[in-house]
């Protein structure tokens, strides 16, 4: 049985009229009325009540019409389904993001994506960057929402694409030498303390910078500029140079998400 025949039996059925449904169809009734016959002897039971001047469902014909319905029903819905998935429509995303993105980017892309794409399921994950740069490569996520540095390896196998760029700021004490200066060079912070993350763990701990080592150490250390901290009242915060912040590989940070290719 082929999806053909079933369509030469819903002709018949509606039109109960085997040359009007050839008509229909765009075929002879020889060998339309072949073809219902070879679908009765598939079915093992009698589809019509034929005589010379009418043409009625049977019992078993009728409610094989209805199934026959529900199953062309169907298949427009996988038929459109399909489509929606191949279009990028419909389907799941499984997104990580590290714990910051939900105060700034995050809602705003998904209410964007949420209005543009209404039938696709997200499943949100809050996620170290490391650990979302393995779960990309091992398909586990979809896309992730990272902050930089990224490691090289990861990015080889991975797209990806800034979409937030923020200036950094440096939390200093009222009191500190610095804290009246509107912006702080990075060269005048080389022999302060910062409170840093350590080996990507989120263990805090202090360290005695360099000159040479705190681009990569500060950028870890720096307060984004909207930051809201109630028990910060003792503190001020200070810009950096936007000199420092031109190279997005050293001192400015930006949001990135990843998809796996």
């Amino acid at each position: 049985m082929e999806l053909r025949h079933l369509r030469y039996f819903v002709a018949v059925a509606e039109e109960l009229h085997f040359g009007r449904a050839a008509e229909r169809l765009h075929m002879a009734q020889p060998p339309l009325s072949q073809q219902i016959k070879q679908l009765e002897e598939e079915l093992g039971f009698q589809l019509f009540y034929r005589t010379k001047r009418s043409v009625r469902l049977t019992v078993a014909g009728d409610r094989f019409l209805l199934d026959t319905y529900a199953i062309f029903q169907r298949l427009d819905q996988a038929v459109e389904a399909g489509r929606r998935i191949s279009r990028g429509e419909q389907g799941q995303l499984v997104i990580g993001f590290v714990s910051s993105a939900a105060y700034s980017v995050l809602p705003l892309i998904l209410r964007r994506f949420r209005a543009d794409f209404p039938a696709i399921a997200l499943t949100l994950q809050e996620l170290t960057t490391n650990v979302q740069l393995q779960q990309l490569q091992d398909n586990r996520l979809d896309v992730g929402f990272v902050r930089p540095p990224l490691e090289t390896t990861a990015v080889k196998r991975l797209s990806c694409q800034p979409i937030l760029k923020e200036p950094f700021m440096v939390a200093l004490a009222e009191g500190h030498r610095l804290a009246g200066q509107e912006q702080v060079a990075i060269a005048d912070l080389a022999s302060e303390s910062f409170i840093i993350f350590r080996d990507r763990a989120h263990r805090a701990c202090t360290t005695k910078s360099s000159a040479s080592a705190n681009r990569a150490t500060l950028a870890l250390g720096w307060c984004r500029r909207r930051c809201k901290c109630k028990r910060l009242s003792a503190w001020s915060l200070r810009a950096l140079e936007s000199r420092w912040c031109r190279n997005r590989s050293t001192i400015c940070s930006e949001w990135g998400w990843s998809i796996d290719l």
